[in-house]
């Protein structure tokens, strides 16, 4: 809300942070698997959920990991010549965190055993206090930095969503407006600090996160089919950043078979989410109407 640019700055700040304590435990695991301690990989896959829902719930958990390279397509607006830097920030958000996390996840794996990495223990700490000694204080707060760090992005990501939505007449207008001195979009931020509490009442944290992941998958879904449309309504410039198709195609059908597969094998967790997933269809429609637009949303605006 004070500054776009201290926001980036604290962006830059967390990540060094998580990385260099992903580079720690990296180090660390290589060295424990040097000495010889390869015992936990004899029957790596022994207490795994093979089913098709559990391998989609564990796709859905991977998600909340993995899926920072979308975060930059919300703040197109606001990056210094996109056409360059963009393709860079996505490309780069999906190969880092690939290598270090699947690195990270080899050294957790040689020192602890499944059932430690399943406690509900911080992985991290537990994995400081058995190789890091002292130094696993400060594991412990690089993952408290880093928490801060995925909301401080979040933050930044959705506030712009709402934002657009209050620009294009889908929400109350105040939503779209901007301080004029600090140039950020405060009133789209006390917005979703006051829906966020609320959703954290509602549940613990693995229900928050797991409906969290469905949400974001079924969004980016939905809008990457979207591209199809895009590209049949517009025609194609010079100006255009142009995909083939394939790749789209490719990312709609896993995740709506992804979607699916979750759906079925654990539905209790997952129908709520999509019911109110769903929700969204008729209010956006009622949003276009008329009778909104005239109507009662246009007394909000007018007050």
């Amino acid at each position: 809300m004070y500054s776009v640019k201290l926001g980036a700055r604290l962006q830059t700040a967390t990540t060094v942070c998580k990385v260099t304590a992903l580079l720690t435990i990296i180090v660390a695991g290589i060295v424990h698997i040097g000495q010889g301690h390869t015992e936990n990989f004899s029957a790596p896959f022994k207490t795994t959920n093979l089913t098709p829902g559990g391998v989609a719930l564990a796709f859905y958990a991977g998600l909340f990991a993995f899926t920072g390279w979308s975060c930059v397509n919300t703040g197109v607006e606001e990056v210094c010549n996109p056409y360059r830097n963009v393709p860079i920030a996505i490309f780069g958000g999906l190969a880092v965190p690939t290598l270090g996390y699947v690195l990270a996840n080899v050294a957790y794996h040689a020192v602890l055993t499944n059932d430690e990495i399943l406690s509900g223990i911080a992985v991290a700490y537990a994995f400081g206090e058995r190789k890091l000694g002292f130094f696993k204080w400060a594991i412990l707060a690089c993952v408290a930095v880093s928490a801060g760090g995925i909301a401080n992005i979040n933050i930044f990501v959705f506030s712009r969503t709402y934002f657009v939505g209050g620009r294009d007449g889908l929400f109350p207008r105040f939503i779209s407006m901007i301080n004029v001195q600090r140039r950020t979009p405060q009133p789209s931020i006390l917005l979703m600090f006051i829906l966020a509490t609320i959703y954290m009442c509602l549940g613990d944290i693995k229900s928050v996160l797991g409906a969290y992941s469905f949400f974001k998958a079924g969004g980016e879904c939905v809008a990457i089919a979207g591209i199809f449309i895009i590209r049949r309504r517009h025609p194609i410039s010079d100006n255009t950043y142009k995909v083939h198709w394939l790749f789209p195609a490719i990312f709609v059908v896993f995740f709506l078979l992804l979607s699916v597969t979750a759906i079925v094998f654990d539905s209790r967790k997952f129908l709520p989410p999509l019911i109110f997933l769903l929700l969204g269809v008729p209010f956006y429609y009622m949003s276009k109407s008329r009778w909104w637009q005239r109507g009662h949303l246009a007394t909000v605006n007018s007050k």
